[in-house]
């Protein structure tokens, strides 16, 4: 859920400008910064030049429950020494 708000967000700003003032490469790149360094790092492989913002937001959402419910970001804050 927090992939989209910061879609919604995105595209709020960005409607406000001019027509074209961001492009949507840019929009995509801007997405993907926003995202958590591993997630970016597992959506990046699957984007190509064609794939539109709602499937990058729907791709990065599936990897994003993938990744909780095999439990990947589980050890995120935890220390290595943790016993």
């Amino acid at each position: 859920m927090q992939i989209a708000n910061t879609v919604i967000t995105h595209e709020t700003r960005r409607d406000r400008l001019l027509p074209e003032t961001i492009s949507d490469y840019s929009a995509k790149q801007r997405l993907l910064e926003a995202l958590d360094i591993k997630l970016k790092r597992d959506v990046r492989p699957h984007i190509t030049s064609n794939t539109l913002v709602d499937q990058l937001v729907a791709i990065a959402e599936k990897t994003q429950a993938i990744a909780h419910s095999t439990r990947l970001y589980g050890t995120r804050y935890q220390h290595t020494n943790a016993v």
